[in-house]
């Protein structure tokens, strides 16, 4: 009887050494259940001594409200930070194929039109000197303002091309007149009675009827082009700088790391989830996408016309020629263009010192030096034989700086900015299609919808700031403008219908446009108008761009459709659903760490313990 109550005693004994073994077995478990919290925490950059070591009363957090959670007021508010911080970087990124694009191609356009102007000028002048000799360079100043006006107009001078090409002529007819009358004496006065003629004789024949013409409507075509071009860049510039709001920041980190707080460290948000919230953020931008589409195809009308009829090559590159033919125009009929000028304005008086005689003896004694060419025109006779028997059979199309000619850079820019339609509204499907945001579309039901990973059952919102009154996920003020997308949106309707003027051949007032520094890290800086913003090179104003790394340089792919690896429920941890866990956590910087390997942790509910302790209590009592 002694015996079996010392072995009552013992099995008592071993009981209460088992049960106070247990308990203290479930009570480490409870306090490691939110190790693979603090794994990823620290993995983020964060201390490790934020993380509680078990789950804490969650229903004082800000936003990942709940009744139990590995997450603090300190670690949400620093959870938050980097939230945001991985969203500029996920939108910056599918900012960045479409924002290149627009900043490589208005610096190509630019580069190809300046060099386009300043190769006229060097071959007219080539030409010139060639042909004309000395007689040119005495009057070098009448061709060089042309080009000076040429590039003043392009580089944002608001001018009268018509009028730029008037005075052109009209100072090209005062000089050659002069110098076939160097024996008269002839003032300011009796040029300007020469030049009420002009329209009457066309001393020049059609030439300059059909170069203001050409030059008109291919310059106005070119400089809208590359404004508009520059124009695109800027709002995309602008867009992406738009801080989100209060409610955004929630709803990301609502989205990206409240599922942290619950243990479910590799739990993606679902994709619908993640298209209501991105909806919400971009809102704003998504009310761009009507001005927008109507910009792209006005782009691409302008883009046809200089492909066609308002190719600035085929204007630009030759007009060495076509003012040499007007040239040999005037000579051809200077005897009768004299005669009309004298019977109109009178004869001018001889010069008293020489008179005709005296001219002539000068003329004879200049044509037998060998430095000096006669100043009379008669010497255009030689340059008239030699344009008859150079003169081009078909126009050679330059290779610039960009690396081709017009009509292929104008192509190149089509696909581009035809890919850049409905950019605006495919924002949110772009980022949640990155594959480290979202779980993809058919993973329903293995993906955090907000409060557990369950399927998402809410219908996913329309399009654009109106459609968000019933956003379950971000509130957004549908009756509230953003003042800067209001500028954006402006801005596209003002360049619109400007490339539609150009495109009609109808002149084109300048717009301001910021000018982006060669850093290309977007920085704005208002650019002005007029002689100040002559300069050629690429950083210029609105005809200007980013200096940026071509796209085809920097080898850049536009942004994946779907995300490839699958996420499985064994990925995660969860407080109340113990897993053996492997996270690959990112980094804000979108790398990823490396992966932790951790001990299978066996995970107690405060209710487990209780029904546990219970159970042990009786089983004590019955042996006893």
């Amino acid at each position: 009887m002694a015996d079996r109550h010392f072995q009552n005693c013992d099995r008592g004994w071993f009981l209460i050494v088992y049960i106070f073994l247990s308990f203290c077995v479930m009570c480490i478990a409870q306090d490691l259940a939110c190790i693979e919290v603090k794994i990823a925490y620290v993995d983020k950059g964060f201390s490790e001594s934020d993380v509680p070591i078990q789950a804490v009363a969650g229903d004082n957090l800000e936003v990942c409200t709940q009744s139990q959670s590995c997450c603090t007021r300190d670690m949400e508010s620093k959870l938050q930070s980097l939230s945001m911080k991985e969203y500029e970087q996920v939108a910056e990124e599918a900012f960045k194929y479409i924002k290149t694009t627009f900043q490589s191609r208005t610096k190509k356009f630019d580069e190809f039109f300046t060099e386009l102007l300043n190769k006229a000028k060097s071959d007219l002048h080539e030409m010139f000197v060639r042909t004309y000799g000395l007689l040119y360079q005495q009057n070098a100043e009448v061709f060089d303002k042309l080009f000076t006006d040429l590039t003043a107009y392009y580089k944002g001078r608001d001018s009268n091309l018509v009028h730029v090409l008037d005075n052109f002529f009209i100072d090209l007819l005062q000089r050659m007149f002069e110098l076939l009358n160097k024996q008269y004496e002839i003032d300011k006065q009796y040029l300007g009675c020469v030049t009420k003629h002009m329209d009457d004789l066309k001393p020049f024949g059609d030439v300059p009827a059909k170069l203001k013409a050409q030059v008109k409507r291919a310059f106005i075509a070119a400089r809208t082009f590359v404004q508009g071009l520059a124009i695109g860049r800027d709002v995309l510039l602008a867009m992406a700088k738009i801080p989100p709001t209060e409610q955004c920041t929630k709803g990301i980190l609502r989205m990206r790391y409240c599922p942290h707080c619950r243990g479910l460290t590799r739990t993606k948000p679902c994709n619908n989830y993640c298209l209501n919230t991105m909806k919400g953020c971009l809102a704003h931008h998504a009310d761009l996408n009507q001005a927008w589409n109507e910009y792209i195809e006005a782009l691409k009308m302008v883009a046809s016309r200089l492909e066609g009829p308002f190719n600035i090559e085929s204007v630009v590159d030759p007009i060495d020629v076509k003012i040499s033919d007007a040239i040999m125009n005037f000579q051809e009929s200077s005897v009768t263009v004299t005669k009309q000028i004298f019977k109109g304005c009178g004869k001018p008086r001889l010069h008293e010192e020489s008179g005709q005689s005296g001219y002539r003896k000068t003329r004879n004694a200049e044509a037998d030096s060998a430095t000096t060419r006669s100043t009379s025109l008669d010497d255009y006779t030689f340059g008239k034989d030699f344009m008859q028997s150079n003169r081009r059979q078909s126009v050679v199309r330059p290779t610039t700086a960009a690396g081709t000619s017009l009509d292929r850079l104008v192509r190149d820019i089509k696909d581009k900015v035809r890919d850049a339609k409905d950019f605006w509204i495919q924002l949110p499907y772009t980022i949640c299609n990155n594959e480290e945001i979202a779980a993809k579309a058919d993973q329903e039901g293995d993906c955090w919808n907000g409060q557990d990973r369950a399927k998402y059952n809410h219908e996913v919102q329309k399009d654009g700031r109106m459609y968000q009154v019933n956003n379950p996920e971000v509130a957004v003020g549908v009756s509230d403008d953003q003042g800067l997308v209001v500028v954006q949106i402006n801005q596209l309707k003002l360049i619109t219908s400007k490339l539609h003027n150009a495109y009609n051949g109808i002149d084109v007032g300048w717009i301001d446009t910021p000018k982006i520094y060669s850093s290309g890290d977007g920085d704005l800086e208002q650019s002005g108008n007029g002689d100040d913003d002559l300069e050629t090179n690429a950083s210029g104003s609105g005809s200007g761009a980013g200096i940026v790394p071509d796209d085809e340089d920097m080898k850049q792919q536009k942004p994946s459709k779907r995300p490839q690896k699958p996420v499985t429920k064994d990925d995660d941890f969860k407080i109340d659903n113990p897993k053996y866990v492997t996270p690959s956590i990112s980094h804000p910087d979108g790398t990823k760490s490396k992966n932790y390997n951790s001990m299978g942790i066996c995970v107690s509910s405060p209710v487990f313990l209780l029904v546990s302790l219970f159970v042990l209590i009786r089983t004590v009592l019955m042996a006893w």
